[in-house]
Order: structure tokens, then sequence, then C-alpha cells
């Protein structure tokens, strides 16, 4: 496996390999490469635990400790049978990056491998300063203030598909794209977060793709601000993502049928609170 990225400084500690740059490496200077795991203010959110460091040069760095979703978190925790799934969100990253999408720019890796050759793993990326996570954004007074007006709301639906076709356009598909997975900078800059999993390949089919936007859709509904994003914004979203790079074999309107009925089958365990 390739543990090399260009651009990051390599050091190893006994088990544990970190990968730095920019101002994590002068962070990291002198500093064990375990203190990665411990270092900083932690929040617990979802399933993923985070780290905010203090950078020298006055900016800031969220750390990311994989975890396990599900019924696995409670077997293995942050214990992962192999760490190119590490890696590969570093190389998805640099590469949509290249490609003007906008997402964090990682600045470190740390892979600690255990017994039985089980890995453990954290990503750092530069903190988006003031920014929030969609779901939060709209829950707040201004986001809601920012839906009420069409124009505004128009330009915050076209800024999200834009991102995502670019995503897909530069060949990656993301593997939990869902509405707290994407982030609103003070600037409106909309940044895709969390790469995990996600696969980076020559092109994204249309299954794929669709598959991507349903998903997304799906979670606007189960978080519950779907009164602020109705049934026309969902065919905006759709028909602003096609428009937004060369032409697809895709039918808007197939789109959000298929939508519709996959959301349908999903809203009765929604009302039992199966979410």
């Amino acid at each position: 496996m390739k543990t090399q990225v260009a651009g990051f400084e390599t050091r190893r500690e006994g088990n544990i390999l970190l990968l730095a740059r920019g101002a994590l490496r002068e962070f990291m200077a002198g500093r064990p490469a375990s203190d990665l795991l411990g270092e900083g203010k932690e929040a617990v959110e979802g399933r993923r635990m985070h780290t905010i460091l203090e950078l020298p040069d006055g900016t800031r760095a969220v750390v990311r400790h994989y975890l396990h979703g599900g019924l696995l978190r409670k077997v293995t925790g942050d214990r992962f049978a192999r760490s190119e799934r590490f890696f590969d969100e570093i190389r998805a990253s640099e590469h949509l990056r290249a490609c003007g999408v906008n997402t964090p720019e990682v600045l470190g890796l740390l892979v600690q491998v255990g017994k039985l050759g089980f890995c453990r793993g954290a990503l750092a990326t530069r903190m988006v300063e003031d920014g929030h996570d969609l779901l939060e954004y709209l829950r707040s007074k201004e986001g809601v203030a920012e839906i009420a007006s069409p124009a505004s709301k128009k330009t915050l639906i076209r800024s999200v598909a834009r991102q995502v076709r670019k995503m897909h356009d530069a060949g990656v598909s993301h593997a939990d794209l869902h509405i707290k997975n994407l982030l609103l900078a003070p600037d409106g800059r909309v940044f895709i977060l969390d790469l995990d999993r996600a696969k980076l390949q020559k092109t994204v089919s249309p299954s794929k793709r669709l598959a991507n936007l349903i998903r997304l859709g799906r979670s606007i509904e189960k978080t519950r601000v779907d009164s602020l994003i109705s049934g026309r914004d969902t065919y905006v979203f759709f028909l602003e993502y096609l428009r937004a790079g060369e032409p697809l074999e895709i039918d808007p309107h197939e789109v959000v049928r298929k939508y519709q009925r996959h959301v349908a089958r999903h809203r009765l365990f929604w009302k039992m609170g199966i979410r």
C-alpha cells in the first residue's frame, strides 16, 4: 500500500505513521505523533469525534477521528482492518481541490497500527472559520430569513447543486452525502465534508449520481427541515445540477419521480421514529 502522498512530510514513530504539511507540520514539530489523537478541545457529534487545534499561523484545524457507524461501532469502535480508506480520503480530497471543488484542505493524517494489524486513524483539515453545516444554518434565524426570500433560496440551491455536480464530474461519488456534510461559509461558498469512503473513479455513472442526490434529498426530509424546502425546490435543485455541466442522460422529471417514490417508502418508518 502506498503511504506517500505528494506535498506531505512523512514521519514514523514505532507503530504510528504521521503525514503532515504546512502549519500542522510546524505544530507537530517536537511533539509525539500520538498527540494528534488526544490534543486540543474535543467535541462529539453523531458518530464522529472531533478535536480542534490552534495552529502556529493563527488558523485552526479540525481533527476527525475515524469511527465505525451503526452496530459495528459497538464491536470495533475506532479500529479498522485496513488503513487504505484513510489514504483514499486524502487522495480524493486533493483531487477534488485540484478540480475546483470546495472541500477543506487536508493538513495531516495519523495512522496507528495495533494488535492483529487493526488500525486507528485521525484526519486533520483546515477549519472553515465561522462556517455552519447546512442543517444548522437552515435551523438558524439567519437561515430561515434567507430561505424566506425566493431569490436567496435559489442562490443557495444553485450553490449546493453546482458543488455536488463538480464533485461528480471530477470522478468522485460521496459515500455519505447528506445535509450535515455540506458546510456554508460566511462568504456563501458551499463546502463538501467527510470524504471517508468516497470513490475516486474515471466517471461517476448516472445511477451513482442519482443515488447521491436521492440520499441528500432524503436527509433533508429526515431532519425535518423539509417544511422550508418545497417539492418545487427539489425539482429546481435537480435542474440546477443538470445545468451545471455537460449534458447528462438524465431526465429531471424521472429523477424527481424516483426520489418521490424512494422517500414515500421511508416515510412510514420516519413517522414511527425510525431514522
